[in-house]
């Protein structure tokens, strides 16, 4: 595919997902092959999980100019729209009030927090359309989707006939962490993204024991015992295994790129509906919009269930009604990028469920993005600089035997009592 790429153009969607590693990655490669590099993608929006905002840091730092999409399609009514254009453009205190005058922000009864959610999203599935509720943090997540799977089955839409299912919960750890034993389990499941010696990519193993000396795991399926390499702690991921329920009618999310059962491909955060479930543990799967099938077996591992989920996975994704989940206990994972992607997501409608409105707007002000270190450097200078200047300003006017040059590296140090001096 490298070869294929030389002189051609590599053209990256959602590149503000891209960390600094792997963006100087597809730079070098670029450079190497003579090809053309196109990053698409919002700055207002989700960064990536690995360190380092690059295409931010691309477009601010670098100085690098961009050419910028200002009308917005996905949005239906005007008034929906010019509510994601305030979003868009960091307006988020008008955006707000649009949304309140609205009626879109419902407060809801701290006692009974998923009531009424769950009652307006039935009445959306049973009118026809599609509908998504995000929710910024896993736990308040996984509530909602237990809730609305009971109201779906309660109601005729789910299939009676139910399978448990085996899930893969990945760890979310760091390269390091996945090297350092302490974190690793007796149970945890290991699957591999790159060959190893002895090791083939995609494949999974179940560690055995686990101490200062050794991490031991095992194949599936096969009695062999060899230690994790954790020297390349990069090459695998770490899951905890879980069982996920699955009926006929029920909506689940690819959660890792693989294959179906007949070689078929399966791309991470690709939506998909059960068309059958059976005893045997074979589940039949197609999409609701190509109607392409596929077909799995129970231990396939990656699976979870689509009606609910972060504002993270929601983001590349679009719906009829958006139901955003916002209680002040997820006030922690709120912020401007997280607020913006999840009322985004919807063509017609957005709703947001909260029990108190107002440290909502504060919180949802909040600006996330994580400073490279030119701009650290930066700023600590022009800190320095204010602070010569304002204490120049309360020095009295006297002669100065020369003039003094503000632009000269300056030392900074602190007294017993703590304060700065020049």
């Amino acid at each position: 595919m490298q070869d294929r790429l030389k002189n051609q153009v590599l053209w990256v969607d959602e590149a503000g997902l891209l960390g600094t590693r792997d963006m100087s990655g597809l730079i070098d490669l670029a450079h190497r092959q003579n090809a053309r590099l196109i990053l698409g993608g919002d700055t207002r929006q989700h960064a990536s999980v690995a360190r380092g905002d690059a295409l931010r840091i691309l477009n601010t730092v670098g100085g690098i100019k961009s050419a910028e999409v200002s009308k917005i399609y996905r949005q239906k009514g005007e008034a929906y729209r010019s509510i994601v254009e305030d979003l868009s453009r960091g307006n988020v205190a008008q955006a707000f009030q649009k949304l309140d005058d609205a009626g879109a922000i419902k407060e809801i009864d701290p006692l009974g927090p998923n009531t009424q959610l769950i009652d307006d999203y039935a009445e959306t599935i049973r009118s026809g359309k599609s509908a998504l509720v995000i929710s910024p943090t896993h736990e308040q997540g996984h509530e909602i989707t237990k809730s609305i799977r009971q109201n779906l089955q309660e109601s005729g839409h789910l299939g009676k006939k139910q399978v448990e299912a085996k899930q893969f919960v990945v760890l979310n750890l760091t390269t390091a962490q996945k090297a350092d034993w302490r974190n690793l389990q007796q149970g945890h499941i290991v699957q591999f993204n790159q060959n190893r010696a002895g090791i083939g990519r995609g494949s999974i193993w179940t560690i055995t024991s686990s101490t200062d000396h050794n991490v031991f795991i095992r194949k599936e399926g096969d009695d062999e015992i060899i230690p994790l390499p954790t020297e390349h702690s990069d090459s695998y991921d770490i899951y905890r295994e879980s069982k996920i329920a699955l009926a006929k009618g029920d909506l689940i999310r690819i959660t890792r790129n693989g294959f179906d059962n007949q070689k078929k491909r399966l791309n991470n955060g690709q939506i998909l509906q059960v068309s059958s479930v059976r005893k045997s543990g074979a589940i039949a799967l197609h999409n609701p919009v190509s109607k392409a099938a596929y077909r799995l077996d129970q231990n396939f591992g990656h699976l979870a269930h689509a009606y609910c989920v972060t504002s993270h996975s929601s983001q590349g994704r679009t719906t009829d009604e958006v139901f955003l989940h916002q209680p002040s206990a997820t006030f922690g994972a709120t912020d401007a990028k997280q607020i913006y992607v999840s009322v985004s997501r919807g063509r017609e409608r957005i709703r947001i469920y909260t029990d108190y409105k107002d440290a909502l707007l504060e919180h949802a002000k909040k600006i996330s993005d994580r400073k490279s270190a030119i701009e650290l450097i930066v700023g600590a200078r022009e800190a320095a600089m204010q602070h010569v200047r304002e204490q120049m300003e309360k020095r009295p006017l006297q002669k100065e035997k020369e003039p003094i040059d503000i632009h000269k590296p300056i030392r900074v140090t602190k007294t017993k009592d703590h304060e700065p001096r020049i």
